[in-house]
Parts: C-alpha cells; sequence; structure tokens
C-alpha cells in the first residue's frame, strides 16, 4: 500500500494540532503479512473519534482475525482537509498512512445525525465516490453502522453495506465473506428476469450492479423462446461468466422448452411448505438442483419436514443437488457459490 507520510510530514509544522496527523502511533497493531486489509473511520477530529470506545473494540476484532489487519482514520479538521485536497493527498490512515482508496473495506461509523455530512466529506477527500452505484470494483466496499444505522434508509445511496445493530459479531463475519468474493474473482453477472407484469425485480437487480432485462408474460405461465432471444439482444452484446434465467416456469407448468441453459435450478422457500414435492414433482424432477430458501424461518415452522423433502426429492431425481440457504443470514450461500463454480468450469473444459 502506498505510504503518504513522506507528502504528509511537512504539511504538519502548519497544521493546528499536529499529533491528530502523526503514522505509527504508540500502541498501534500492525499486520504486514495481512492478504485483507480494513480502515475504520471515525467521521470527525481524532479528539473526538479516539475517545470512542467502540471504535477500538471493533478495530480489535477484526485484528483477532487471521489474515485481517484494521486500521483507523478520522476526518481532519476543516483547514487540514482544505491543506490535502491543495496537495493533491488523499484522507489516510493513522497505523500505515495509507490511502483509504487502497483498503478492501472502509467502515465508516454513524455516530450522530451532525455527522451526516461528514461522511460525504471523508468519501470526498478519500476519493472514494460518493454514491455506491458509482463504485467500481477497485474501489473499497463502504461500510456503514452505529447508532444511526437504525434508521438505514437516509444514508443507503452512499453505502454498500449498513450493518445495523451491534457490530462485534456482525462486522468480522461481513468481512469474512467480502474478502472470501474478492478472493473468487471478478465474475460478470446477466439476469433475464420474467415476471406477469412490472419491472420492479428487474431494477433491484440493476441497482445491485448487475445487468438485467425484465419480460413480461402477461398472463402466460413461463417464457416463450421469442421472449428469450429478444432478452438477449437488450443485452446488447454483453457477454457474462454467468447468466441467471429467472421464472421461466413456475411449479404448475414447468418449462418444457430447451432455453439452452447449462444447469436447472429449482427454489423453494421454507414457509411454502415440504409438501410442495408431493404436489408438483415434474418440476423436481426437471431439475439439476434444488435451492430451499429462508431457512431461517425454520424454527417458525415446526412442520417442516427437511428429511422428508429430501427423501421424496431424490426418489423422483437421485442425482438432485439440495441446498439449504438464508439470505438474511448467509446460511449455505457458500456452498451454492462453490457448486455454481464448478458447474461452470465443467462446461468451460468441456
Amino acid at each position: 500500500m502506498t505510504d503518504l507520510w513522506p507528502r504528509l510530514e511537512p504539511l504538519l509544522a502548519a497544521a493546528e494540532r499536529p499529533a491528530r496527523y502523526l503514522n505509527h502511533e504508540f500502541g498501534c497493531v500492525y499486520k504486514p503479512e495481512a492478504d485483507f486489509r480494513f480502515c475504520m473511520v471515525y467521521p470527525d477530529t481524532y479528539e473526538l473519534g479516539q475517545a470512542n470506545q467502540a471504535l477500538r473494540i471493533l478495530v480489535n476484532v477484526v485484528n483477532a482475525v487471521d489474515g485481517m489487519a484494521a486500521e483507523r482514520a478520522f476526518l481532519p479538521a476543516p483547514a487540514m482537509c482544505d491543506t490535502l485536497r491543495a496537495e493533491g493527498i488523499p484522507l489516510f490512515s493513522i497505523e500505515s498512512c495509507a490511502p483509504l482508496a487502497e483498503f478492501d473495506a472502509v467502515g465508516i461509523t454513524l455516530p450522530h445525525e451532525l455527522a451526516a455530512t461528514n461522511v460525504l466529506e471523508t468519501l470526498d477527500l478519500a476519493g472514494i465516490p460518493l454514491h455506491a452505484d458509482e463504485r467500481v470494483e477497485s474501489d473499497p466496499l463502504v461500510v456503514g453502522g452505529g447508532p444511526c444505522a437504525y434508521n438505514p434508509e437516509p444514508y443507503a445511496p452512499f453505502f454498500d453495506v449498513i450493518l445495523v445493530g451491534e457490530g462485534e459479531e456482525q462486522l468480522p463475519e461481513v468481512l469474512a465473506l467480502i474478502r472470501e468474493l474478492r478472493a473468487r474473482g471478478v465474475e460478470a453477472l446477466g439476469v433475464i428476469e420474467a415476471d406477469l407484469e412490472s419491472d420492479v425485480d428487474a431494477q433491484k437487480i440493476k441497482e445491485a450492479g448487475v445487468a438485467s432485462v425484465e419480460l413480461n408474460t402477461r398472463g402466460v405461465c413461463h417464457v416463450e423462446m421469442g421472449m428469450v432471444t429478444m432478452a438477449f439482444e437488450a443485452f446488447d452484446g454483453d457477454r457474462f461468466d454467468y447468466l441467471f434465467l429467472e421464472n421461466i416456469g413456475n411449479l404448475v407448468c414447468p418449462a418444457d422448452f430447451d432455453t439452452g441453459a447449462h444447469t436447472r435450478v429449482m427454489l423453494l422457500s421454507v414457509p411454502e411448505g415440504w409438501d410442495k414435492v408431493m404436489k408438483y414433482p415434474p418440476m423436481f424432477a426437471a431439475v439439476d438442483a434444488l435451492i430451499v430458501t429462508k431457512c431461517d424461518y425454520l424454527p417458525l415452522n415446526e412442520d417442516f419436514d427437511m428429511d422428508r423433502l429430501k427423501e421424496r426429492a431424490r426418489m423422483l431425481n437421485p442425482n438432485l443437488e439440495i441446498f439449504v440457504t438464508s439470505a438474511r443470514t448467509g446460511e449455505g450461500i457458500g456452498e451454492l457459490a462453490d457448486w455454481m463454480q464448478s458447474q461452470r468450469a465443467e462446461k468451460v473444459q468441456a
């Protein structure tokens, strides 16, 4: 990572309270061997932020994880912000005097409402695009949390992730997920989304940074091949590592035409009930994988018999892969991603 200290040091003689900006502070933790680097930011001056115990706790819990390093940063005083901009020096961390934009992830605590504009000043001074939808893969993921995260919607356009609640357990887990996804590499995704009406789902997918085309079947129970052809044309030659064709059929009338898909997947949510496997066997027999979603609802649905679902499904389809997942908790997502990558690798080699 870039060391900004040689450029910063000459500026400190004229700075108010230059100790705010000294790198290699006494008692700092250094983990040069770490392959994932996180910077925790308090969006105000050093004196205010260093007194915040939560900041120190979060940095410590991340540093306790093997392979992860956490540093701190604070928003300089207004005059120093002006000086840094004039000299072309971005916002930096205290421990290593490294630019925030070079970290894998940046966390910004939301201590109170009056700090809202300081969040924008922090991002701008760091050279990180203000809006999440303007950032690219080379930018760090911006994570928010803290007391004001309980009403996250006003901050949503500026953060990639907002953690609601206590961060001591959440933060290391989220950073571990980000680390795993970055290690897997960037993969281009596209989605052809089919619904009877509207483009609500397609817009949500686009807001997540994934290319999407909406198909409206307008009363037809599944998409027709002509619709799929139009969707391909709408992508205007874009190429993807994974292209998802969603809602091509349903439990009553699964699509029985060849879409050219390499793999067929069915989603069944826990609230729908396990007995769908007996009511609609054609779908279970036609797919390569079954994803049982919303497994975090299992404690609320005592009648859902996972063992009988798997037994019945594999009677219909002995080679069926079954994944039990929760988008809310992340359970099973890693296993599903591994399987998808292995499926793609087999097709590419073939």
